[in-house]
């Protein structure tokens, strides 16, 4: 049963600031309430949990101009976020937890202004076919969230320069390069900002979630300690968390099954994968584990290995 409703809409731009809230919001949100987060992050690549910092962003570029790289919680691929993005994250107790009314708020804050959205693939919204917001998801056992990104007026030129998928990932979505496969809504309705947006989000969640009660905070009245904060802020600024483990692998393959794309750098011994470091953009968290699971121990045989992991 769904008591409450609260909308946290913070003015930080620090990324790693707005990824500790979002943790904590999860770890302390109410079995009776439904929490919407609102937040933006100044020229920062995000990358999913499982993926390659350095295959999937020019670290070097990013960091001349003053950009940010920052790893989250969730699976899925690389994102580009600048104050002409806006972030959301919906969090709630697995009971209370509905992908399509949370989805439902998106399209009908977009739809205020003129634009008719729709929920493709996996975990896209798209408009005249283009994608302007991705999505991802993570549970921790008790509760989940459903976060992701929505293009308003981001610097698609930057997001170029910055996000460097694999070629692989470029053709199996048809297109030549990042930029051309996203759109900004502001393209579209020129009437739309990120602060509107914000506004009529806010609306659509609380039309939505039918609750007898509702909250609003900001920055200045969040339910953490300042203390609180600043320790899962330093855990997600932390580079041995940003950056990638590498092993010493002897072969790297590359395997796409339904579930996304996986790199799998292996260390060949005597014949057999005796160590493995699988990157994914999988939307599931545990998928470069179970794969890496299914590698180690088997006889290296590159096409064999390439069939079995597309088909299980």
């Amino acid at each position: 049963m769904i008591a409450s409703c609260r909308i946290v809409s913070v003015e930080s731009t620090d990324p790693y600031r707005n990824l500790a809230v979002e943790e904590l919001l999860l770890k302390s949100v109410r079995d009776d309430e439904l929490i919407l987060y609102l937040w933006q992050n100044d020229r920062t690549v995000v990358i999913g949990r499982n993926q390659d910092a350095c295959h999937e962003c020019d670290m070097d570029t990013l960091l001349s101009e003053g950009g940010r790289l920052a790893r989250r919680f969730s699976g899925g691929g690389a994102v580009y976020h600048d104050l002409g993005n806006v972030n959301f994250t919906f969090l709630s107790v697995k009971e209370n937890y509905d992908i399509e009314r949370q989805n439902r708020v998106i399209l009908e804050a977009v739809s205020a202004f003129g634009i008719n959205a729709q929920c493709t693939g996996r975990n896209d919204l798209t408009v005249q076919e283009r994608k302007f917001s991705g999505c991802a998801y993570y549970d921790d056992g008790r509760a989940r969230f459903h976060h992701g990104t929505i293009l308003i007026d981001t610097d698609l030129g930057r997001m170029g320069r910055y996000l460097t998928p694999s070629k692989s990932k470029l053709s199996s979505k048809g297109v030549a390069s990042v930029e051309s496969r996203v759109i900004c809504l502001s393209e579209i309705s020129s009437d739309i900002t990120p602060s509107k947006l914000k506004e009529v989000m806010t609306d659509a969640f609380l039309r939505n979630c039918r609750a007898a009660g509702s909250s609003v905070c900001g920055d200045d009245d969040l339910p953490f300690d300042s203390r609180e904060i600043e320790t899962v802020r330093k855990r997600f600024a932390d580079q041995s968390w940003i950056l990638s483990r590498q092993i010493s692998s002897s072969r790297t393959i590359e395997i796409r099954n339904a579930e996304g794309l996986f790199t799998c750098h292996l260390l060949v011994k005597g014949g057999m994968i005796t160590d493995a470091e699988v990157f994914t953009d999988a939307l599931d968290v545990g998928a470069a584990a179970l794969m890496k699971k299914k590698l180690v121990g088997r006889r290296y045989d590159r096409a064999e290995i390439e069939e079995y992991c597309r088909q299980s």
